[in-house]
C-alpha cells in the first residue's frame, strides 16, 4: 500500500463524511423549521392555542421516544445487513420491527382514544385548556399510526448512510407541510395539525418509495 493510495483514500472518506453531514443538517434543519412553524403560527390564534399546543406536543414526545427506540434498533441492524450486503437479514429487521412498531403505535392511538382526557388533566390544571385540548385530542390518535413508519424508514435509512435521500425526502415532506399550512385561515389550529400529519405522511411515503425503487432494482447495496 502506498502514500499516495491511503492519501487518495482518505480524501475521499472525508469528502463522503463531509457530504453525509451536511446532508443530515439540511435535513433536521428542514425538521425544526416545520416545528417551530407550529408555534410561530400557534402564538398567532392565541395564548390559549400555544398552551394547548405544548400540552399536545407532550404526547407526542412520548410517542416519538417510544417509537424511535424501534428505529434505533433497525438502524443498527440495518447499518449492520449493509454492511455485510445480506438482503434476508434486512428483510427479517424490517418485518420484525414493523410488527412490533406497529401494535405500540396503535396501542399508544387506543391510549390516547380512551383515556387522552385524563392524560391532559395530568398535564394541565386548568380547566379551560383542557376542554380547549379536548378538541385537538383526535390528532393525537392519528398521529402514532402515520408517523411511525416514517421513524422506522429513518433507521433503515441511516443504517445504510443515505443521507442525501433522506434529505431529498425530508424536502418534499416540508414542502406538503407548507402547503397544508394554506388551509390555516379557515381550519385554525387543525391546519397545524393537520400540516403535521402530512408532513409525517410524506416522510414515510416518499422515503418507502424511495427503498421500494432500490429494492426492486437490485441497486439497494450500491456504493452511496
Amino acid at each position: 500500500i502506498s502514500g499516495e493510495m491511503l492519501k487518495t483514500a482518505w480524501r475521499g472518506n472525508f469528502r463522503r463524511l463531509l457530504a453525509l453531514n451536511r446532508d443530515i443538517m439540511l435535513r433536521s434543519l428542514l425538521l425544526q423549521l416545520c416545528f417551530g412553524a407550529i408555534t410561530v403560527l400557534g402564538a398567532r390564534l392565541g395564548s390559549d392555542i400555544i398552551a394547548v399546543n405544548a400540552v399536545l406536543m407532550t404526547l407526542l414526545t412520548f410517542t416519538a421516544y417510544a417509537l424511535d427506540g424501534f428505529a434505533y434498533a433497525v438502524e443498527a441492524h440495518s447499518g449492520q445487513a449493509y454492511g455485510a450486503r445480506d438482503g434476508s437479514q434486512l428483510l427479517d429487521v424490517w418485518r420484525a420491527a414493523c410488527r412490533q412498531s406497529g401494535i405500540v403505535a396503535l396501542l399508544f392511538s387506543v391510549v390516547y382514544l380512551l383515556a387522552g382526557e385524563h392524560i391532559i388533566a395530568l398535564l394541565t390544571s386548568l380547566t379551560q385548556i383542557q376542554q380547549l385540548a379536548d378538541r385537538y385530542l383526535i390528532w393525537q390518535v392519528i398521529l402514532p399510526v402515520v408517523g411511525v413508519w416514517c421513524y422506522l424508514l429513518d433507521g433503515m435509512f441511516i443504517g445504510a448512510t443515505r443521507a442525501t435521500e433522506m434529505r431529498n425526502s425530508m424536502a418534499v415532506a416540508a414542502a406538503g407541510f407548507a402547503l397544508t399550512l394554506l388551509t390555516l385561515p379557515w381550519l385554525g389550529n387543525h391546519a397545524l395539525w393537520l400540516a403535521l400529519t402530512v408532513f409525517l405522511a410524506l416522510r414515510g411515503l416518499s422515503l418507502a418509495a424511495i427503498w421500494r425503487r432500490h429494492w426492486r432494482n437490485g441497486t439497494w447495496f450500491a456504493a452511496t
